[in-house]
């Protein structure tokens, strides 16, 4: 498992999910966060887990403070299989492709308050942008998110909202609003919004000068790490815990040709 410096000893620490059971423990919060939320059936193996999640250009970042997970989230680059969200709204996002745009789309995001603190999601953002800028090329955050949750996203993070749907399938039919944060022009708009501000309030410093160096080295590493025991298999191990793909052809196959691709690349 990777070292992360990216905080002291004793404190939360956030870094690349990167062996099998860190993605099983991830999965496992999001999906007992989910469900308490209503957003999902009850399953036996109690894991969230998609097509997405098992793709090789996908990464699931976590939260942690003295071994136990306080949160994660993951970060799915745009591909042939699309993003999650193209089954809320593809319209939008295929405007953002034509224009070039390379979507990272952020998913399975859940906390764990018994372990998590004030800037646990703060830190899971900023690591996310870290290596969705400096690893992947991407340039713009998607998210769909819960209409009460909004504000959060608009005010502080200063996501735009791209559209609303009053039902989303994914999340049991609850309410949603896609969300998008343009990377090109973040840290122009974070210095703006906050740079000067006192303490814990300058979320340009937070996002682009504390410990970016320890975060760079942490995302090297976890990717090393992850690299070592990332294939198909072990993959394929994970997608076939989710018993409604067993059956779905079409996904299987995009699985099969995002694999041989990478495997054919490395």
């Amino acid at each position: 498992m990777p070292e992360d410096r990216t905080h002291n000893k004793g404190k939360e620490q956030t870094r690349i999910a990167s062996s099998r059971e860190d993605l099983a423990n991830c999965y496992r919060l999001v999906y007992k966060v989910y469900l308490k939320c209503g957003y999902t059936e009850l399953k036996p193996e109690q894991m969230r887990i998609n097509l997405w999640n098992t793709l090789p250009g996908t990464h699931t970042i976590l939260a942690e403070k003295q071994g136990n997970l306080a949160g994660t989230l993951t970060c799915v680059m745009d591909s042939e299989a699309g993003l999650p969200a193209d089954g809320f709204c593809t319209e939008e996002l295929q405007r953002l492709r034509i224009e070039g745009r390379r979507l990272c789309e952020i998913s399975g995001l859940a906390i764990d308050r018994k372990h998590a603190s004030a800037t646990t999601v703060l830190k899971l953002f900023r690591y996310a942008l870290a290596l969705t800028t400096g690893f992947m090329q991407g340039t713009d955050f998607i998210i769909t998110v819960h209409p009460r949750h909004a504000p959060f996203y608009e005010d502080l993070l200063l996501f735009e909202e791209l559209k609303k749907k009053p039902q989303y399938a994914p999340v049991k039919g609850a309410p949603g609003i896609l969300m998008r944060l343009n990377l090109d022009t973040v840290r122009e708009r974070y210095h703006a919004q906050y740079s000067g501000r006192p303490g814990k309030k300058d979320l340009d410093h937070f996002y682009f000068e504390r410990d970016q160096e320890q975060i760079v080295d942490s995302i090297r590493a976890g990717l090393d790490e992850k690299q070592r025991w990332l294939d198909d298999k072990a993959m394929e191990t994970l997608l076939l815990t989710e018993s409604q793909l067993l059956t779905n052809e079409h996904a299987f196959r995009t699985f099969r040709r995002q694999w041989d691709a990478w495997n054919r690349a490395v």
